[in-house]
């Protein structure tokens, strides 16, 4: 494989043997496997929503002030 970055591409070849490629077939559902414990926690979390593409997750909370969403957070997070 070449690193392409803007126009410049990479001189020699390299091959990367870490992770799962992407594309294959198999990709979506190690993530929907692996996500899933973390979203069914994070969805019973007052003021917190999970937030889910591809295989990125955010917390999301929403409240009027900082002090109100930090303790959500928190819990969602640990």
């Amino acid at each position: 494989m070449w690193l392409k970055f803007n126009n410049p591409t990479s001189p020699d070849p390299f091959t990367s043997g870490v992770g799962t490629p992407q594309g294959p077939p198999i990709s979506p559902v190690l993530s929907v496997l692996y996500a899933h414990a973390l979203l069914n926690i994070t969805r019973n979390i007052k003021l917190t929503s999970p937030s889910m593409y591809i295989d990125d997750e955010a917390i999301l909370a929403c409240g009027e002030t900082w002090t109100e969403v930090e303790p959500s957070l928190t819990t969602a997070y640990t």
